[in-house]
């Protein structure tokens, strides 16, 4: 009543004074009032250790959230030293009492090994994530469903199955990956209509994937009709979120004047914070930009130091126009085996224009193409 100034006058220190009250005299709403509001400074100075200190007297007392929260905060050093050991402790104590987000923190770090031992075995079987997914966790089975769609044990109808549940749930993240699902036929077959269905969903909470899938679909005109306008609208959306691969398209868009008016010196803007997110392909944007000397004076010396930024990132167009340059000597020392090096690279990701290149240069035997190799003779 008092921090909203319901039928009395507005009094936050007040309001703090009987919260802290009622937190000592153990109330568990009061202890989570405080350690939520401290990290931000909604009520106060920001202050993660007073947070921690009363999470930690939350979860004492056996608060299952607290716990949690506790937990989550020795995992990643928020407010106190990282210690896994005692992470995956207070975050047991809440999974085996049935907290969804516990049992999901502790799946993740069983899983990857976040400063604690890592169990392949037990991660494999995800054990908490799944119990996490099954109690009503959209991102446990966000987890998962990426968990079964890659590595050594594929499952990708077991994991389309977590996915659709998730989304079904509402969680946006979720909605997003399953329509890019149906886009790609990633375990379903091609659905146009599924695919806008679940990503304009998605958009429509503000979720910055979905904004950005929504834009790739409007731009490749797959499921609705093709309109670059919107696509940049969208593209726009998603990177004012901070979405990095829609800062590079967006960026492109302005650059090439694609469903905007053309602008470089806006584009360029925005490549450069897609860059300082680490994305690649703006590193590799603005390599093109140096190289060609679009909007700038052409300089290949520059462009190539951003064409390593991102082929040292694995971007394959990357690794193709560094190789090339220098096989050409342009802006680098000429040195055909670094740039077999580098188009091999770019080859093994599937890049057609350096594995043409290769074959050319006669270094096909060098390079490992995702191409079956020749049948072995049997005996008759």
């Amino acid at each position: 009543m008092l921090f909203a100034g319901e039928g009395v006058r507005c009094d936050e220190a007040l309001g703090r004074e009987w919260v802290e009250r009622s937190a000592e005299a153990g109330c568990f709403g009061a202890i989570l009032e405080l350690g939520r509001d401290a990290p931000q400074g909604r009520r106060g100075k920001a202050d993660p250790a007073a947070a921690l200190a009363w999470h930690r007297r939350g979860a004492d007392m056996g608060d299952l959230e607290c716990q949690a929260r506790l937990g989550r905060a020795l995992l990643a050093g928020e407010g106190i030293a990282k210690d896994g050991a005692q992470a995956v402790y207070w975050l047991k104590r809440a999974a085996v009492r049935g907290d969804a987000y516990a049992r999901r923190l502790l799946g993740l770090a069983y899983l990857w090994g976040v400063d604690v031992v890592r169990n392949i075995r037990f991660g494999r079987k995800c054990k908490w994530l799944e119990r996490s997914a099954e109690g009503g966790d959209a991102e446990a089975a966000c987890e998962l469903s990426k968990l079964l769609s890659e590595g050594d044990q594929v499952d990708v109808a077991t994991g389309l199955r977590w996915l659709t549940q998730a989304a079904h749930a509402g969680s946006s993240k979720a909605q997003a990956i399953l329509g890019y699902s149906y886009w790609l036929e990633k375990g379903v077959g091609p659905d146009t209509h599924s695919a806008y269905k679940w990503i304009h969903l998605s958009s429509l909470q503000g979720d910055p994937k979905g904004l950005y899938l929504l834009g790739c679909l409007y731009r490749a005109g797959f499921g609705v009709d093709t309109d670059f306008t919107k696509s940049v609208e969208y593209f726009h959306r998603a990177a004012t979120r901070g979405y990095a691969t829609a800062q590079s398209f967006l960026g492109w868009c302005y650059i090439n004047g694609e469903g905007v008016d053309r602008d470089v010196a806006e584009g360029s803007l925005w490549l450069r914070r897609a860059v300082e997110q680490g994305d690649a392909m703006a590193s590799r944007m603005i390599g093109r930009m140096l190289l060609d000397g679009i909007g700038v004076m052409p300089n290949a010396e520059e462009a190539a130091g951003w064409f390593l930024d991102a082929a040292e990132k694995g971007d394959a167009d990357g690794q193709r126009e560094l190789g090339l340059l220098y096989a050409l000597g342009r802006g680098l020392q000429r040195d055909l085996d670094a740039a077999r090096q580098w188009m091999e690279k770019a080859a093994a990701q599937g890049d057609e224009e350096a594995q043409t290149w290769l074959i050319k240069t006669g270094a096909e035997a060098a390079c490992v193409f995702a191409v079956p190799p020749a049948p072995t003779p049997v005996p008759a």
